[in-house]
């Protein structure tokens, strides 16, 4: 599921550490009903840390399955359910969506909220990706966004904008990031990934501003849980559910 510690990088955390951070998380964050169980959303700066949960009805109580991380972005998607992938955790969701006449995989955060999830039903989700792999260029790469091998995406599109995304944890800043605003076929969309993918040579660094062309591999990630489903799903259907 969406691990994007890396692109934050955040991949330095140490056991001891990631787990002083799930404590608070758990004991500060925001809860997000789900249908199986509640996401504990922990803003860290420009990143949700989510801590997953699954209901266990005998004892009464939740108890962690996982955890995902995802930026706070701006870019929202009006997704289209092709169908959804099988996975033993309830509170795990991955949705292909249409894209262009074809399937897009969407790995989902917050994603046991939404009432039904066949095909044809849409949802709003806030969608970033976040590249393995990246260049720019000065020509044009078009703006396709192309489904390549289980999760991963291909991407091009044309740079909107940068901006410097951080990471923050007891009021001070742990890490810093990049994120592209781009420009793609499908519609605008956020990249988070670290500086230090970005090719070394001087031409690669002064691409790196609006108007240039982005190429990159890697993967997608939605968050249904905004606007009316902020909160996730209403606490009457949840309780139909714990019965």
């Amino acid at each position: 599921m969406p691990d994007h510690l890396a692109s934050f990088q955040l991949d330095f955390l140490t056991p001891d550490l990631f787990q002083k951070i799930v404590k608070k998380a758990v004991a500060e964050g925001s809860r997000v009903r789900g249908n199986h169980g509640n996401y504990i959303n922990f803003h860290m700066g420009d990143i949700l840390l989510i801590v997953r949960t699954a209901y266990d009805p005998e004892k009464g109580l939740d108890y962690i399955t996982g955890f995902d991380s995802h930026i706070k972005g701006c870019c929202v998607w009006d997704c289209v359910i092709e169908r959804e992938e099988e996975n033993e955790d309830p509170t795990v969701k991955t949705v292909f969506i249409k894209s262009n006449g074809k399937e897009l995989p969407l790995p989902l955060i917050n994603g046991d909220i939404l009432p039904a999830y066949s095909k044809g039903e849409s949802f709003p989700a806030q969608i970033a990706a976040y590249p393995e792999e990246i260049s720019f260029q000065r020509e044009d790469t078009g703006g396709a966004i192309v489904a390549k091998d289980g999760q991963t995406v291909s991407i091009c599109g044309k740079a909107l904008g940068f901006r410097e995304g951080q990471t923050v944890y007891m009021g001070g800043v742990m890490t810093r990031f990049l994120i592209c605003l781009l420009k793609t076929d499908h519609g605008e969309i956020e990249l988070a990934f670290p500086g230090n993918l970005v090719d070394e040579k001087e031409e690669e660094e002064n691409l790196l501003c609006p108007g240039s062309y982005v190429r990159c591999q890697g993967t997608l990630t939605g968050n249904p849980a905004i606007y009316v489903r902020e909160k996730g799903i209403p606490g009457k259907e949840r309780e139909e559910i714990k019965k």
